[in-house]
């Protein structure tokens, strides 16, 4: 992200430093957040983050969740 200000080159392709920002009530019944860049969002989708994370926050192990998040996009990543 932090490549997107000042870089010219990247904005010709449509790199933009600009964010994109989403808004969500948060209620009792909210659990977890989970905060991630492109190269978490670009390969897996909020399904497979949820069936991830789900495991994770019952064991009360947000370290182990986020390991999982980032092994299994790096995963989708190489192939």
């Amino acid at each position: 992200m932090s490549r997107s200000f000042g870089d010219r080159v990247a904005k010709q392709v449509g790199v933009t430093s600009e964010p994109e920002i989403l808004s969500s009530e948060i209620t009792k019944n909210s659990h977890f957040l989970v905060l991630g860049s492109d190269g978490l969002f670009e390969y897996l989708n909020n399904d497979d983050i949820m069936k991830l994370i789900i495991p994770f926050y019952l064991k009360n192990d947000p370290d182990g969740a986020c390991n999982a998040l980032i092994n299994d996009s790096i995963k989708a990543w190489k192939s």
